[in-house]
């Protein structure tokens, strides 16, 4: 018990880093979707081929890919 102890601290900055990461992750992809979803409806065909392009290229890969 005494070992888990002694990286506790490391193990918890780890989780720490972890969560910053996540929760950046995570917004910048709702960033990303939300303006690629307007970009879909757009009046501007030029702009509707592109976002319907970059949706259809990240849902026909894997997401070990990405």
């Amino acid at each position: 018990m005494e070992t888990y102890m002694m990286f506790l601290p490391e193990l918890l900055r780890g989780a720490g880093v972890t969560i910053q990461v996540l929760l950046l992750s995570a917004a910048f992809a709702f960033i990303f979707a939300f303006i690629a979803g307007l970009g879909r409806v757009s009046r501007f065909w030029i702009v509707r081929f592109l976002m319907g392009a970059l949706v259809e290229l990240f849902r026909g890969t894997s997401l070990l890919v990405q």
